[in-house]
């Protein structure tokens, strides 16, 4: 979340947020080992400044308006590291946007508020899991350091 957001917070509506990764299956027992290495990821990262860009239709059907962000040498990293610490326990949905496809954006909504030239500082890390088909929680946040 681009804004500070609390702990099991409840939402169907996403706030404004970069995803680092995709949606993905963890098995119970393997929880608290991936809590763990997102701690430790993020305190060896500081708060990601980006500047927007311009804006994009993601999506299968080009539906999706999003801003595109600067990919920077930091984002890029934090996003492999996490995917390359998810891989051995998770089971990562398919995606054109893990890795080298990996594009830094944040989804537009009918409120939006950013605009290209837009700098913004990424501070913290926030996991969310799927409550059912529309509802979404914050199970764990952690500020990168």
């Amino acid at each position: 979340m681009l804004k500070k957001a609390r702990l099991n917070q409840q939402f169907e509506f996403w706030p404004f947020h970069i995803t680092l990764v995709p949606w993905f299956k963890l098995h119970e027992l393997d929880l608290p080992i991936f809590l763990q290495f997102i701690e430790s990821t993020a305190r060896s990262f500081p708060p990601i400044k980006l500047t927007v860009e311009h804006s994009a239709r993601f999506g299968r059907d080009h539906n999706v308006q999003v801003m595109l962000l600067n990919k920077t040498e930091q984002i890029t990293t934090l996003h492999k590291q996490l995917i390359d610490g998810l891989s051995p326990i998770g089971e990562l949905e398919s995606s054109l946007h893990i890795g080298r496809g990996f594009i830094p954006h944040i989804t537009l909504s009918s409120d939006s508020s950013i605009t290209a030239g837009q700098k913004i500082t990424c501070r913290d890390l926030y996991v969310v899991a799927k409550v059912d088909n529309n509802l979404r929680q914050i199970v764990h946040s952690v500020a990168l350091s």
